[in-house]
């Protein structure tokens, strides 16, 4: 909780990237579970973008879904401001899984 207290009020709205999954280990091996090629052969972890369309067709709700692949999480993912840096690292010793969003695109 001290690395929490550390951070003080975090707006999660200024957070370059909200969206990531927290890999846990339930196996009791005490370590950090990464998202190496050996275990997408295990879970298939991704990111559904679902969009919806009431304009194009006048009453009717078109609905879009675009996958995006999951990735290991770097420090680029959250900014490089101080307090962005510390919120990166207060996940120290969890393995956090973002959205591999291709340059040029967002989720």
């Amino acid at each position: 909780m001290e690395r929490f207290k550390k951070l003080g009020i975090i707006n999660e709205n200024e957070l370059h990237h909200t969206v990531f999954y927290n890999l846990k280990d339930q196996m009791g091996l005490q370590k950090p579970i990464y998202l190496t090629e050996e275990l997408k052969t295990y879970v298939d972890i991704y990111f559904l973008q679902v969009s919806d369309d009431y304009v194009t067709v006048a009453g009717k709700n078109t609905q879009k879904t675009k996958r995006f692949e999951a990735r290991q999480c770097t420090q680029d993912d959250f900014g490089s401001e101080k307090w962005e840096k510390a919120f990166y690292d207060s996940w120290e010793g969890f393995s956090i899984i973002c959205p591999d969003i291709p340059e040029g695109e967002h989720f």
